[in-house]
Order: C-alpha cells, then sequence, then structure tokens
C-alpha cells in the first residue's frame, strides 16, 4: 500500500503535466486570434478512423469572422478537433444543438479546440453581451497588438 502512493502521485504529476493548457486571453484576442469564428449547428458526429482526430459535420448558421470567404451561411462543413480534451479537443457537442465555435484553417480542414475559444457553451448560454458583440462586429477591429503569435 505504501509503494502505491509515490506510484500515484507520479501518474497524477505525468496527467497535470500532459493536459490541455491554455494562455489566458481576453475575448477581443480569442476573435482576432481566430481565422474563423461562427455559430454552427452539429449535425453528424461520425466514427472516427484514427485515434488522433475527432470530426464533426456541420451547418454554419453564421459566420462573424472568417479568413476564408467560401465559409458562407448555410454551408455544411467539417470540424475536426483533438480526440480528447486532455489534447484540448472538445468531445462532447452534441448533434442538433447550435454551438459558437472559433479556430484555425488548414489547408481546407477548419480546425478548432478548447483553446480560443470566445465562449464554449451551446448558443443559447452565450451571455447576451458576447451576442450583441459579435452582432455589431464589436470585436472585429483587431489592430496587430492585439493578434498573439500562433505557437
Amino acid at each position: 500500500m505504501a509503494t502505491s502512493v509515490p506510484f500515484l502521485l507520479l501518474l497524477s504529476v505525468i496527467h497535470t503535466s500532459l493536459g490541455c493548457s491554455c494562455v489566458e486571453s481576453s475575448e477581443k484576442e480569442m476573435f482576432c486570434n481566430a481565422d474563423w469564428v461562427g455559430l454552427f449547428k452539429i449535425l453528424e458526429k461520425p466514427p472516427r478512423d484514427d485515434n488522433r482526430t475527432l470530426e464533426y459535420r456541420a451547418g454554419i448558421v453564421k459566420m462573424f469572422k472568417s479568413s476564408n470567404s467560401s465559409l458562407t451561411n448555410g454551408l455544411r462543413v467539417s470540424l475536426e478537433t483533438s480526440v480528447s480534451a486532455g489534447l484540448c479537443g472538445i468531445e462532447w457537442l452534441q448533434t442538433g444543438k447550435l454551438y459558437l465555435l472559433s479556430g484555425k484553417v488548414d489547408g481546407r480542414v477548419l480546425k478548432t479546440s478548447l483553446c480560443g475559444q470566445l465562449f464554449l457553451e451551446e448558443w443559447q448560454k452565450v451571455p447576451k453581451r458576447v451576442k450583441v458583440q459579435l452582432k455589431h462586429r464589436n470585436y472585429n477591429s483587431c489592430a496587430s497588438s492585439t493578434k498573439r503569435p500562433s505557437l
């Protein structure tokens, strides 16, 4: 019993050091650092093809920011994230629900993670002040000093 305590403590330290860690940022910084920000309806969560990524098929309800002009309202897209929350993946989105999501474009793939989300909740739970900021495009004036380099 006494020898198992140090082992469990070591496992706890390893788990903590390997878990997801995000840089704290303001909502505006997160908006400015994202390639895209939008309201998405999750349509499907297909079975995984590998053990590294998780894919959601979603419909774009409203784009608030996009570095790609082809991302338009009504378009069906694939969202890719890491397979677990420990790797900063968003693994709990539910089919049929609306979410405010943001992320990066990697080639033709929309990538998203726990880090950099303005408010990672169902749309109905996003605070009214955030919805108003998005509606009135108050986050859109991104000065170069607001942007952080990607890691």
